[in-house]
């Protein structure tokens, strides 16, 4: 009676131990291999370039890089629930940012807006303080303009009312 090709012959006596061990050992020494290449740290591509550059909408309070809290209170009462950069055709950059009163009192507090270039470097292009009023659980949209076409990012930062 003649076997199938499709079924191996059985293993000799003694050598199915060491089939399976040297399986197993190739399987260790790979494992970390493959974890390694699975665990790269994936650096982000560029945004295209043109209209928009910056769209932040999700995360905790105070978790967008582009809003600094100067008096660390204010996380807790104001929002940045978004802002947008777009470049102008002439090369300035404007900028919205989008703040939410999360409480239910009035909120007076200042403002500003300090633009960068590419390296995050101040272009000494900053807006001058603004007194911002937000009526309770309200949303406002804030812009901002850059004078000149320097600025590639920029910062806003929020400060309670001096």
């Amino acid at each position: 009676m003649k076997r199938a090709m499709f079924f191996p012959a059985p293993a000799p006596k003694g050598s199915a131990g060491k089939d399976a061990c040297a399986t197993f050992s190739a399987l260790c020494l790979l494992a970390p291999l493959l974890a390694l290449t699975a665990c790269q740290n994936r650096i982000p591509a560029p945004p295209p370039s043109g209209a928009v550059t910056g769209l932040a909408m999700a995360g905790p309070i105070g978790a967008d890089p582009h809003v600094a809290y100067l008096d660390p209170a204010m996380r807790a009462t104001v929002a940045d629930v978004g802002d947008r950069a777009v470049t102008r055709s002439d090369g300035r950059l404007h900028v919205e940012v989008d703040l939410k009163n999360l409480g239910g009192l009035r909120l007076q507090f200042q403002l500003q807006c300090v633009f960068k270039d590419e390296r995050g470097v101040p272009t000494g292009d900053e807006t001058p303080w603004e007194t911002l009023f937000l009526t309770e659980n309200a949303t406002e949209t804030v812009p901002f303009d850059s004078l000149n076409p320097l600025a590639r990012t920029y910062t806003i930062r929020l400060r309670n009312t001096r």
